[in-house]
């Protein structure tokens, strides 16, 4: 009887370490996670539930909700929709996503209101922040484009600047 109670004491022990060290190593992980909300809008377009995602081994990058909210554009034969950085006038991609008419006789009509959070996805893993770069680089230098291509060729831009602001 006393020996089945050592080895339960021992195997109560071992589970406490267990249970210790796990709490520790997971409580220095949860330290290391970063959540950043970004927005942003002019009079063109506006970006909003946008979730940028920063964890030890993994980045992620959700698209949120964009909205056009100006004056109707028709004949649109493709547009993309670009989340990007602009350090020292170098942009990189953090998240892109195109869409094209391949016959320009049904060419597509932007609404007054149009919310393509579907189109734009996430981007999970992979590198968003540059290992050169601090974080406070890139949350002051993000980014939001609409490059829309009309079928006569015209082509129109609209920015806007992004703000991350940090989720606690």
């Amino acid at each position: 009887m006393k020996r089945i109670k050592n080895i339960l004491f021992v195997f109560i022990m071992i589970l406490c370490i267990f249970f210790i060290t796990t709490t520790i190593i997971y409580k220095d992980y949860i330290k290391n996670i970063k959540v950043y909300s970004i927005s942003g809008e002019n009079e063109y377009i506006k970006l909003d539930n946008c979730i940028l995602f920063l964890k030890p081994d993994e980045e992620i990058i959700d698209g949120g909700n964009i909205t056009y909210s100006s004056t109707p554009i028709e004949n649109i034969s493709h547009y993309t929709l670009i989340i990007y950085t602009k350090i020292d006038n170098n942009e990189n991609y953090l998240l892109s996503t195109s869409v094209s008419v391949k016959n320009n006789d049904h060419a597509m009509k932007i609404p007054k209101e149009l919310i393509v959070n579907k189109e734009l996805g996430s981007l999970k893993s992979g590198t968003i922040i540059p290992t050169n770069k601090k974080l406070s680089d890139i949350k002051d230098n993000l980014f939001l484009t609409l490059k829309l291509t009309k079928t006569n060729g015209e082509k129109i831009d609209f920015t806007v600047k992004l703000k991350a602001k940090e989720i606690k």
